[in-house]
Protein backbone atom coordinates (compact mmCIF):
# COMPACT_ATOMS: atom_id res chain seq x y z
CA UNK A 1 0.00 0.00 0.00
CA UNK A 2 0.93 3.84 -0.87
CA UNK A 3 0.21 6.46 1.79
CA UNK A 4 -0.52 9.36 -0.16
CA UNK A 5 0.14 12.68 2.05
CA UNK A 6 -1.15 15.74 0.98
CA UNK A 7 -1.61 18.60 2.98
CA UNK A 8 -4.48 21.72 2.02
CA UNK A 9 -3.78 25.08 2.60
CA UNK A 10 -6.45 27.36 1.00
CA UNK A 11 -6.47 26.02 -2.48
CA UNK A 12 -10.03 25.11 -2.88
CA UNK A 13 -9.42 26.95 -6.51
CA UNK A 14 -6.92 23.61 -7.86
CA UNK A 15 -8.12 21.00 -4.95
CA UNK A 16 -10.75 19.20 -7.16
CA UNK A 17 -8.34 18.46 -9.87
CA UNK A 18 -5.53 17.37 -7.52
CA UNK A 19 -7.68 14.25 -5.18
CA UNK A 20 -9.38 13.58 -8.89
CA UNK A 21 -6.22 12.43 -9.98
CA UNK A 22 -5.24 10.40 -6.89
CA UNK A 23 -8.33 9.26 -6.74
CA UNK A 24 -8.31 8.07 -10.35
CA UNK A 25 -5.20 6.22 -10.19
CA UNK A 26 -4.73 2.77 -11.99
CA UNK A 27 -3.33 1.42 -9.00
CA UNK A 28 -5.52 1.04 -6.30
CA UNK A 29 -4.44 0.04 -2.86
CA UNK A 30 -3.78 3.82 -1.49
CA UNK A 31 -4.45 5.43 1.64
CA UNK A 32 -5.10 8.57 0.88
CA UNK A 33 -4.30 10.94 4.05
CA UNK A 34 -5.42 14.61 3.69
CA UNK A 35 -4.59 17.41 6.36
CA UNK A 36 -6.48 21.03 6.54
CA UNK A 37 -3.90 23.30 8.00
CA UNK A 38 -6.72 25.57 8.67
CA UNK A 39 -7.98 26.79 5.19
CA UNK A 40 -10.44 29.49 5.68
CA UNK A 41 -11.79 28.77 2.12
CA UNK A 42 -13.92 26.28 0.49
CA UNK A 43 -11.22 23.96 0.84
CA UNK A 44 -13.10 21.96 3.84
CA UNK A 45 -16.59 21.14 1.87
CA UNK A 46 -14.14 19.77 -0.65
CA UNK A 47 -12.43 17.44 1.19
CA UNK A 48 -15.44 16.39 3.20
CA UNK A 49 -17.23 15.83 0.04
CA UNK A 50 -14.26 13.37 -1.91
CA UNK A 51 -13.74 11.60 1.62
CA UNK A 52 -17.67 10.59 1.32
CA UNK A 53 -17.17 9.41 -2.42
CA UNK A 54 -13.84 7.56 -1.65
CA UNK A 55 -13.44 5.03 1.39
CA UNK A 56 -9.24 5.42 1.12
CA UNK A 57 -9.40 8.98 1.79
CA UNK A 58 -8.92 9.85 6.08
CA UNK A 59 -9.36 13.25 6.80
CA UNK A 60 -7.74 15.62 9.24
CA UNK A 61 -8.82 19.07 10.08
CA UNK A 62 -6.67 21.17 12.37
CA UNK A 63 -5.54 24.32 13.67
CA UNK A 64 -2.78 26.25 11.02
CA UNK A 65 1.18 25.03 11.56
CA UNK A 66 2.16 25.37 8.42
CA UNK A 67 3.15 22.64 5.68
CA UNK A 68 5.94 21.07 7.26
CA UNK A 69 3.80 20.28 10.22
CA UNK A 70 1.20 19.05 8.19
CA UNK A 71 3.44 16.72 6.64
CA UNK A 72 5.09 15.43 9.87
CA UNK A 73 1.70 14.52 11.09
CA UNK A 74 0.44 12.76 7.45
CA UNK A 75 3.96 10.27 8.14
CA UNK A 76 2.76 9.90 11.72
CA UNK A 77 -0.05 8.35 11.00
CA UNK A 78 1.06 6.68 7.50
CA UNK A 79 0.57 3.08 7.43
CA UNK A 80 1.75 1.97 3.83
CA UNK A 81 4.74 -0.21 2.91
CA UNK A 82 5.38 3.28 0.95
CA UNK A 83 4.61 7.04 1.23
CA UNK A 84 4.38 9.79 -0.92
CA UNK A 85 3.68 13.75 -0.88
CA UNK A 86 1.36 15.66 -3.00
CA UNK A 87 0.89 19.46 -2.97
CA UNK A 88 -3.00 20.48 -3.04
CA UNK A 89 -2.55 22.41 -6.26
CA UNK A 90 -0.45 19.88 -8.47
CA UNK A 91 -1.85 16.91 -9.16
CA UNK A 92 -0.53 13.20 -11.47
CA UNK A 93 -0.46 10.85 -14.20
CA UNK A 94 -3.39 8.57 -13.95
CA UNK A 95 -0.02 5.91 -13.44
CA UNK A 96 1.69 7.55 -11.08
CA UNK A 97 1.62 5.08 -8.18
CA UNK A 98 1.83 2.10 -11.01
CA UNK A 99 5.01 3.41 -12.38
CA UNK A 100 6.49 4.43 -9.73
CA UNK A 101 5.65 1.11 -7.10
CA UNK A 102 6.37 -0.92 -10.13
CA UNK A 103 10.20 0.75 -10.49
CA UNK A 104 10.53 0.53 -7.16
CA UNK A 105 9.87 -2.79 -6.30
CA UNK A 106 11.65 -4.16 -9.26
CA UNK A 107 15.49 -2.45 -7.75
CA UNK A 108 14.46 -2.70 -4.46
CA UNK A 109 14.97 0.71 -4.09
CA UNK A 110 14.27 3.66 -0.98
CA UNK A 111 13.83 6.47 -3.03
CA UNK A 112 12.07 6.42 -7.00
CA UNK A 113 12.15 9.51 -8.83
CA UNK A 114 10.03 10.76 -11.93
CA UNK A 115 10.42 13.23 -14.67
CA UNK A 116 8.00 16.37 -14.03
CA UNK A 117 5.57 18.49 -15.77
CA UNK A 118 5.61 22.67 -15.16
CA UNK A 119 3.01 23.66 -16.41
CA UNK A 120 2.14 27.80 -16.04
CA UNK A 121 -0.70 29.94 -18.00
CA UNK A 122 1.12 29.47 -21.47
CA UNK A 123 2.57 26.03 -21.62
CA UNK A 124 3.75 22.98 -19.95
CA UNK A 125 6.88 21.73 -19.90
CA UNK A 126 8.74 18.06 -19.61
CA UNK A 127 12.08 18.29 -17.11
CA UNK A 128 13.62 14.85 -17.25
CA UNK A 129 15.43 13.83 -14.25
CA UNK A 130 19.36 13.67 -14.89
CA UNK A 131 19.32 9.54 -14.10
CA UNK A 132 19.41 6.33 -16.06
CA UNK A 133 16.31 4.86 -16.33
CA UNK A 134 17.75 1.30 -16.69
CA UNK A 135 19.26 0.85 -13.03
CA UNK A 136 19.84 2.06 -9.33
CA UNK A 137 22.25 4.92 -8.24
CA UNK A 138 23.54 5.58 -4.73
CA UNK A 139 24.80 9.06 -3.82
CA UNK A 140 27.46 7.29 -1.90
CA UNK A 141 29.27 6.55 -5.05
CA UNK A 142 28.76 9.20 -6.49
CA UNK A 143 27.93 12.31 -4.06
CA UNK A 144 26.52 14.75 -6.90
CA UNK A 145 23.13 12.76 -7.48
CA UNK A 146 22.32 15.03 -4.32
CA UNK A 147 22.27 17.66 -7.42
CA UNK A 148 20.59 16.25 -9.81
CA UNK A 149 17.65 14.43 -8.13
CA UNK A 150 15.72 17.73 -7.22
CA UNK A 151 15.01 19.86 -3.88
CA UNK A 152 11.51 19.00 -4.12
CA UNK A 153 10.02 16.02 -1.46
CA UNK A 154 7.06 15.38 -4.19
CA UNK A 155 7.52 13.46 -7.02
CA UNK A 156 9.31 10.89 -5.55
CA UNK A 157 7.80 7.85 -4.05
CA UNK A 158 9.79 6.73 -0.69
CA UNK A 159 9.85 3.63 1.19
CA UNK A 160 8.30 4.17 4.32
CA UNK A 161 10.41 1.96 7.24
CA UNK A 162 13.41 4.77 5.02
CA UNK A 163 12.10 7.81 5.45
CA UNK A 164 10.70 7.04 8.91
CA UNK A 165 14.05 5.53 9.83
CA UNK A 166 16.11 8.84 9.12
CA UNK A 167 13.68 10.75 11.83
CA UNK A 168 13.25 13.65 10.12
CA UNK A 169 11.23 17.07 11.26
CA UNK A 170 9.82 18.92 8.59
CA UNK A 171 9.74 22.68 9.36
CA UNK A 172 7.48 25.21 7.48
CA UNK A 173 8.62 27.91 5.32
CA UNK A 174 9.19 28.61 1.53
CA UNK A 175 12.69 26.39 1.15
CA UNK A 176 11.54 23.86 3.97
CA UNK A 177 11.85 20.88 1.14
CA UNK A 178 15.72 22.26 0.64
CA UNK A 179 16.32 21.56 4.09
CA UNK A 180 16.05 17.69 3.91
CA UNK A 181 15.84 16.47 0.78
CA UNK A 182 19.38 16.50 -0.69
CA UNK A 183 20.06 14.23 2.75
CA UNK A 184 17.20 11.51 2.45
CA UNK A 185 18.56 11.39 -1.09
CA UNK A 186 22.46 10.98 0.15
CA UNK A 187 20.99 8.49 2.69
CA UNK A 188 19.10 6.16 0.52
CA UNK A 189 20.85 2.88 -0.81
CA UNK A 190 19.47 2.66 -4.06
CA UNK A 191 17.45 5.41 -5.89
CA UNK A 192 15.83 4.37 -9.52
CA UNK A 193 13.94 6.66 -11.61
CA UNK A 194 10.91 6.17 -14.07
CA UNK A 195 11.88 8.08 -17.25
CA UNK A 196 8.33 9.68 -17.66
CA UNK A 197 6.52 12.89 -16.29
CA UNK A 198 3.90 11.46 -13.75
CA UNK A 199 4.06 14.82 -11.72
CA UNK A 200 2.42 18.03 -13.28
CA UNK A 201 3.64 21.35 -10.63
CA UNK A 202 1.70 23.99 -11.39
CA UNK A 203 4.42 27.19 -11.16
CA UNK A 204 3.66 30.42 -9.94
CA UNK A 205 0.51 30.31 -8.66
CA UNK A 206 -1.22 33.31 -6.94
CA UNK A 207 -0.77 33.26 -3.13
CA UNK A 208 1.64 29.64 -3.39
CA UNK A 209 4.54 29.30 -1.02
CA UNK A 210 7.24 29.90 -3.69
CA UNK A 211 5.67 32.49 -5.23
CA UNK A 212 6.15 34.78 -2.02
CA UNK A 213 10.02 35.19 -1.07
CA UNK A 214 9.65 37.43 1.76
CA UNK A 215 12.41 36.59 3.51
CA UNK A 216 15.98 35.36 1.79
CA UNK A 217 16.57 34.44 5.90
CA UNK A 218 14.59 31.38 5.09
CA UNK A 219 16.71 30.35 2.00
CA UNK A 220 19.96 31.12 4.26
CA UNK A 221 18.55 28.71 7.18
CA UNK A 222 17.27 25.52 5.35
CA UNK A 223 20.94 25.81 3.60
CA UNK A 224 22.45 26.08 7.04
CA UNK A 225 19.89 23.38 8.23
CA UNK A 226 20.70 20.99 5.74
CA UNK A 227 24.81 21.81 6.20
CA UNK A 228 23.96 20.70 9.60
CA UNK A 229 21.60 17.33 8.84
CA UNK A 230 24.56 16.16 6.74
CA UNK A 231 26.51 16.76 10.04
CA UNK A 232 24.31 14.90 12.00
CA UNK A 233 24.23 12.05 9.61
CA UNK A 234 27.88 12.07 10.16
CA UNK A 235 28.32 12.27 6.01
CA UNK A 236 29.03 16.42 5.58
CA UNK A 237 32.71 15.92 4.52
CA UNK A 238 32.00 13.35 2.07
CA UNK A 239 29.31 15.26 0.58
CA UNK A 240 31.05 18.48 1.01
CA UNK A 241 32.03 19.35 -2.49
CA UNK A 242 28.35 18.51 -3.95
CA UNK A 243 26.71 20.84 -0.58
CA UNK A 244 28.61 23.38 -2.27
CA UNK A 245 27.82 23.09 -5.61
CA UNK A 246 24.28 22.54 -4.32
CA UNK A 247 24.17 25.99 -2.49
CA UNK A 248 25.75 28.02 -5.19
CA UNK A 249 22.80 26.99 -7.48
CA UNK A 250 20.24 28.25 -5.05
CA UNK A 251 22.10 31.19 -4.33
CA UNK A 252 22.42 31.68 -8.01
CA UNK A 253 18.59 31.14 -8.81
CA UNK A 254 17.43 33.05 -6.04
CA UNK A 255 19.84 36.30 -7.11
CA UNK A 256 18.55 35.81 -10.64
CA UNK A 257 14.88 35.65 -9.50
CA UNK A 258 15.49 38.70 -7.80
CA UNK A 259 17.01 40.98 -10.77
CA UNK A 260 13.98 42.69 -11.27
CA UNK A 261 14.77 45.21 -8.57
CA UNK A 262 17.88 46.31 -10.16
CA UNK A 263 16.29 49.33 -11.62
CA UNK A 264 13.39 49.93 -9.28
CA UNK A 265 15.33 49.21 -5.85
CA UNK A 266 19.20 48.39 -6.43
CA UNK A 267 19.88 48.59 -2.84
CA UNK A 268 17.81 46.15 -2.02
CA UNK A 269 19.42 43.70 -4.80
CA UNK A 270 22.77 44.72 -3.25
CA UNK A 271 21.70 43.57 0.16
CA UNK A 272 20.48 40.34 -0.97
CA UNK A 273 23.23 39.56 -2.64
CA UNK A 274 25.53 40.38 0.33
CA UNK A 275 23.64 38.44 2.99
CA UNK A 276 23.55 35.28 0.35
CA UNK A 277 27.38 35.98 -0.43
CA UNK A 278 28.12 35.81 3.52
CA UNK A 279 26.95 32.86 4.01
CA UNK A 280 28.85 31.17 0.68
CA UNK A 281 31.92 32.89 2.11
CA UNK A 282 31.64 31.32 5.56
CA UNK A 283 29.94 28.14 5.14
CA UNK A 284 31.63 27.50 1.98
CA UNK A 285 35.05 28.97 1.68
CA UNK A 286 36.69 28.86 -1.90
CA UNK A 287 33.37 29.38 -3.75
CA UNK A 288 33.50 30.86 -7.42
CA UNK A 289 32.06 33.87 -7.44
CA UNK A 290 30.60 34.91 -10.52
CA UNK A 291 29.17 38.32 -9.69
CA UNK A 292 30.25 41.22 -11.88
CA UNK A 293 32.50 38.98 -13.54
CA UNK A 294 33.16 39.76 -17.10
CA UNK A 295 32.54 37.04 -18.95
CA UNK A 296 33.25 36.29 -23.37
CA UNK A 297 32.08 33.47 -24.89
CA UNK A 298 33.40 33.07 -28.52
CA UNK A 299 30.92 30.99 -30.31
CA UNK A 300 27.22 31.39 -30.63
CA UNK A 301 24.03 32.28 -28.43
CA UNK A 302 23.56 28.37 -27.97
CA UNK A 303 27.11 27.89 -27.07
CA UNK A 304 26.87 30.70 -24.31
CA UNK A 305 23.50 29.02 -22.90
CA UNK A 306 25.90 26.68 -21.03
CA UNK A 307 27.38 29.87 -19.14
CA UNK A 308 24.72 31.46 -18.54
CA UNK A 309 23.84 28.50 -15.92
CA UNK A 310 27.02 30.44 -13.98
CA UNK A 311 25.83 33.28 -13.86
CA UNK A 312 24.28 35.56 -11.25
CA UNK A 313 23.65 38.49 -14.20
CA UNK A 314 23.93 38.19 -17.87
CA UNK A 315 24.47 41.90 -18.63
CA UNK A 316 28.09 41.12 -18.32
CA UNK A 317 27.94 38.50 -20.52
CA UNK A 318 29.80 39.39 -24.30
CA UNK A 319 29.55 36.89 -27.20
CA UNK A 320 31.99 37.19 -30.09
CA UNK A 321 30.74 35.42 -33.35
CA UNK A 322 33.49 33.16 -34.62
CA UNK A 323 36.26 34.83 -36.34
CA UNK A 324 37.86 36.83 -33.71
CA UNK A 325 39.79 39.68 -34.93
CA UNK A 326 41.62 42.18 -32.23
CA UNK A 327 40.65 40.06 -29.55
CA UNK A 328 42.10 41.34 -26.31
CA UNK A 329 41.99 38.46 -23.12
CA UNK A 330 42.69 41.11 -20.85
CA UNK A 331 39.31 42.60 -21.01
CA UNK A 332 37.84 39.74 -19.38
CA UNK A 333 38.19 37.86 -16.60
CA UNK A 334 36.75 34.53 -17.61
CA UNK A 335 36.90 33.22 -22.24
CA UNK A 336 35.31 30.12 -23.14
CA UNK A 337 36.08 28.87 -26.67
CA UNK A 338 34.79 25.47 -28.72
CA UNK A 339 31.79 25.56 -26.11
CA UNK A 340 29.62 22.29 -28.03
CA UNK A 341 26.50 22.71 -29.81
CA UNK A 342 23.41 20.29 -29.89
CA UNK A 343 23.25 19.75 -26.46
CA UNK A 344 20.10 19.01 -24.12
CA UNK A 345 19.66 21.09 -21.52
CA UNK A 346 20.50 18.24 -18.72
CA UNK A 347 23.86 18.34 -20.89
CA UNK A 348 24.41 21.81 -20.69
CA UNK A 349 23.93 21.50 -16.81
CA UNK A 350 26.50 18.84 -16.79
CA UNK A 351 28.60 20.98 -18.58
CA UNK A 352 28.16 23.74 -16.44
CA UNK A 353 29.36 22.03 -13.92
CA UNK A 354 31.99 20.49 -14.83
CA UNK A 355 33.04 23.83 -16.04
CA UNK A 356 32.27 25.29 -12.46
CA UNK A 357 34.55 22.76 -10.88
CA UNK A 358 37.38 23.10 -13.17
CA UNK A 359 37.22 26.93 -12.54
CA UNK A 360 37.24 26.16 -8.63
CA UNK A 361 39.73 23.66 -8.92
CA UNK A 362 42.46 26.18 -10.85
CA UNK A 363 41.72 28.90 -8.33
CA UNK A 364 39.25 31.57 -9.94
CA UNK A 365 41.71 32.11 -13.05
CA UNK A 366 40.26 31.77 -16.47
CA UNK A 367 40.02 28.64 -18.09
Amino acid sequence: MISVIIPVYNSAEYLEKCLFSVCSQTYGDLEIIIINDGSNDNSDAICVDWKNKDNRIRYFLRENQGQGAARNFGVSVAKGEYLTFLDSDDWWDSQFAELMLEMAGKWDADVTLCDINYVNDRETECSAIRFPDDKPLCANDDPDIINRARTFLWGKLYRSSFYKGLGIEQTSGMFEDLAIVPLIIAKAKRICRVAKPLHYYLRNRKGSMTDQYKDINELINSLQALKEGFKKHGVFDHYYEALKKLAFSQVRYTIRKFNCLKEDNPNKLAEIKARLFRFMDREYPGWVNMDGKRVCVIGSDEQAETIRFLLFDDERLTILPEPVTDFSCERFDYVFTDLPTGLTVAERWDLADKILYEIQKKGGRPV
